[in-house]
């Protein structure tokens, strides 16, 4: 499962998220323990307001492992700052409910607006590293 670190203070590295995350990936007499496989720092822009925001998307393992980090660590503080922890969803516009295909009457569309950023967001850098057995518990 991927977990997504929102909003992580600009100065994370690497070893910050690993420290932050590594506590709950340990496992105890009935918890599983769990590894991170790869992490990725994405950086983006947002053009309309001018700022940069820094994510990370972590993928651990197994999903059970990854659930209780998302449980232990949203709203945690990581370098002074709190962060919200959710699970990454990858979505595909050809999945929207909300398109119809051709010759079929579309339903009324209850969102007049949105909500997601789309172009506004464009990504400047990803730093990304794959962890794999090294760090197994």
């Amino acid at each position: 499962m991927i977990v997504f670190l929102q909003r992580i203070p600009q100065e994370a590295r690497i070893e910050d998220i690993i420290d932050f995350i590594q506590p709950v990936l340990k496992g105890g007499m009935f918890k599983k323990s769990g590894q991170i496989a790869k992490i990725e720092i994405v950086i983006l822009k947002d053009s309309v307001a001018n700022k940069m925001e820094y994510h990370a998307q972590v993928t651990i393992e197994p999903d059970a492992v990854a659930g209780r980090v998302i449980a232990q660590l949203n709203r945690k503080p990581i370098l002074g700052k709190h962060i919200a922890v959710r699970e990454f969803v990858y979505r595909l516009w050809k999945n929207d409910r909300r398109i119809s295909p051709v010759g079929v009457p579309s339903v009324d569309e209850r969102r007049k607006k949105d909500r997601r950023r789309g172009k506004k967001l464009e990504v400047v850098n990803k730093i990304s590293t794959r962890i794999g057995s090294l760090n197994k518990i």
